[in-house]
């Protein structure tokens, strides 16, 4: 993982990862899965043009439920925002990140990467320009 994703407060204890795996419904990739264990939680505003807060794992679950994301895009997980407009969201079945706007339309959905290391890579690269 690039230090850049590094966490002031830490990632991820075993017992939140634990818990994020019983809510979940379906199995959540390892490259995702070891981002939160490196920091529970991150913001980049490295660009204007596109911004990415992603959430910690209490954040992950909370927003979820709150925005009844499994009940309208089964198979996907929300893992962050881009600053309130839109939703990322972790598509469990192909691996892949897309972004959703407010509220959840899959008729808006724009693919960002093909895997949340691919995220990792993109929002690493605006912060490098």
């Amino acid at each position: 993982m690039q230090e850049s994703f590094q966490s002031c407060s830490g990632g991820a204890s075993d017992e939140e990862i634990a818990k994020l795996l019983e809510w979940a419904i379906n199995k959540i990739p390892n490259d995702y899965l070891n981002f939160l264990k490196e920091t529970n939680g991150y913001e980049s505003s490295a660009d204007f043009k596109e911004y990415y807060r992603l959430w910690s794992i209490d954040e992950i679950i909370e927003n979820n439920e709150g925005y009844e994301v499994q009940k309208y895009l089964q198979n996907h997980i929300g893992i962050g925002d881009a600053g309130g407009l839109s939703m990322y969201l972790l598509n469990l079945s192909a691996g892949t990140v897309h972004r959703y706007p407010f509220p959840l339309d899959h008729c808006y959905e724009e693919k960002v990467a093909e895997s949340f290391t691919n995220l990792l890579s993109r929002i690493n690269n605006l912060g490098n320009k």
